[in-house]
């Protein structure tokens, strides 16, 4: 081997290296100490043509975006009547909070989110949801939405 292609592969393995260290910067977890989390923001249920994109961030007393691992109750139902529709119960990890692109603006956050298909809702139409967070030093934080349908 020639003291060019040496280099060349030396060269191609530090620019590697800077590429995969700006891939994985780029998406930064902000885990936070649960006594510092103070409340959920951006929390946002979309119909997309049957499938529901739910969505929630955790901020800190900054107003900066955090994560944190917690035990997430998330619940669909009718307005109207309070007709329980969809409940699930998870337990999640700070890592599974990711950057979410805001489709209005283009802008990036740190969310949890995740999908609840058709099947899931037996053909029922929710248009309220509700998701319960409970931190592990027991803090619980709530809040509701009403579902948006995208057109």
């Amino acid at each position: 081997m020639s003291i060019k292609e040496k280099v060349l592969i030396i060269a191609l393995v530090i620019f590697g290296f800077f590429v995969i260290a700006g891939a994985i910067g780029s998406t930064t977890i902000r885990k936070a100490n649960p006594n510092d989390i103070t409340g959920i923001t951006q929390f946002v249920v979309l119909n997309d043509n049957g499938v529901h994109k739910a969505r929630f961030s955790l901020s800190d007393q900054n107003n900066a975006l955090v994560s944190s691992d917690a035990n997430v109750r998330f619940n669909m139902s009718q307005a109207n009547n309070d007709t329980l529709i969809y409940h699930s119960n998870e337990n999640i990890k700070a890592y599974q909070f990711n950057d979410v692109t805001l489709i209005l603006t283009g802008a990036k956050m740190l969310a949890y989110s995740w999908q609840i298909l058709p099947e899931q809702l037996h053909g029922l139409n929710p248009d309220k949801a509700e998701v319960l967070v409970t931190l592990p030093n027991g803090k619980q934080l709530s809040a509701a939405t009403e579902i948006h349908t995208l057109k």
